[in-house]
């Protein structure tokens, strides 16, 4: 008798196939929707991964990595969850309907057994064919509130004089001025220099007054996934580091994640994180990739900040793609206060 179930658990499944293994078949699968990626937040104290598995007759038909966030005593009572590039269906045909069903039953059973008060901001595969629109209506049909937003992706399987050559010239320009300025680009691979950069990090993001990402390559995530699933990429300038930039990868898709720059670069105005991305379009072209995301931007920007990110990603000749990312309360209460605490805390800055 062939039927399907839904699966809720706590680690990744085993099967015949790796769960890694199965989303290579779906070519909008990302590196934040494998075991791989999900089992180092956990072992890094980033967040708590729930594996959502849809199986027919056994198999994997339809799988959501979510990640709870519990990582201090507010956030025990204010938990959120949220997930990345998710869900992957594998499922075809009259089952899809099914996979779907079954996948928001199990995100409703989590809300009320981890006590979860929110989905925020959670972003479809929007590299999957059909683009992000094809689960805009599922998830607004369930319950979920709709956020436009929007990335720049650049299409590695261009030659590589084609990506040069869609690139601004200020690019162009700030690569070779870092090339006569003795600024040298290269890939992380020493615990020395990944530290250097998570403390370059760590400095940057403290005097622009913003957190940490709520993830990045920290140096336990790095010595999981380097070189399979994770790059760091550093300039430096003699031997210190001076700007740098996490990437992780799979499927042909990277990420980047987690600008670092110094007082050095800007003071001196170099340039090296242009130098960065090209070295990762280098990279990727070599390793056969497909697909640059660089990260985010605001689809509509209104304030000089989103406006100055939008122009420097835009100047990289990439495509631009539009989606909506997906929230959902279920303590309307929780959330009132939630945000009166954020408020309060924005303002005491």
């Amino acid at each position: 008798m062939i039927f399907v179930e839904l699966k809720i658990l706590d680690n990744p499944i085993t099967t015949d196939n790796t769960t890694d293994q199965l989303l290579l078949n779906n070519k909008g699968s990302t590196i934040y929707q494998t075991s791989a990626f999900a089992e180092s937040l956990k072992r890094n104290g980033f967040s708590t991964p729930k594996y959502l598995y849809v199986l027919d007759d056994g198999e994997v038909a339809a799988l959501l990595v979510v990640l709870v966030d519990k990582q201090s005593a507010m956030k025990s009572f204010f938990q959120k969850m949220q997930w990345f590039h998710g869900p992957v269906v594998l499922a075809e045909g009259g089952k899809v309907d099914e996979c779907y069903s079954l996948l928001f039953d199990g995100l409703d059973h989590l809300s009320a057994t981890e006590n979860i008060f929110t989905i925020s901001d959670s972003i479809p595969p929007y590299f999957s064919t059909g683009g992000a629109a094809a689960f805009d209506k599922r998830f607004s049909e369930h319950g979920f509130s709709l956020e436009p937003s929007a990335t720049f992706a650049i299409d590695l399987t261009q030659e590589q004089g084609q990506i040069f050559s869609r690139m601004d010239k200020s690019c162009r320009k700030n690569i070779r001025d870092c090339e006569t300025k003795g600024i040298e680009l290269k890939r992380a691979d020493s615990e020395d220099e990944v530290t250097q950069y998570n403390s370059l990090l760590k400095e940057f993001r403290e005097k622009n007054r913003l957190p940490l990402p709520p993830v990045y390559p920290s140096l336990g995530i790095w010595k999981d996934l380097h070189g399979t699933h994770l790059d760091i990429f550093i300039a430096t300038k003699g031997n210190e580091v001076i700007s740098g930039m996490g990437t992780f990868k799979f499927n042909g898709i990277i990420f980047e994640a987690a600008v670092a720059r110094s007082d050095y670069e800007m003071e001196n105005k170099i340039y090296p994180q242009d130098l960065i991305k090209w070295g990762i379009i280098t990279n990727g072209k070599a390793e056969n990739a497909r697909i640059y995301d660089l990260a985010g931007v605001s689809p509509n920007p209104t304030t000089d900040k989103e406006k100055g990110i939008y122009r420097f990603k835009e100047k990289w000749g990439g495509n631009l793609i539009k989606f909506n990312k997906y929230s959902k309360t279920y303590s309307d209460t929780k959330k009132k206060i939630f945000d009166m605490i954020k408020s309060l805390r924005n303002v005491m800055k």
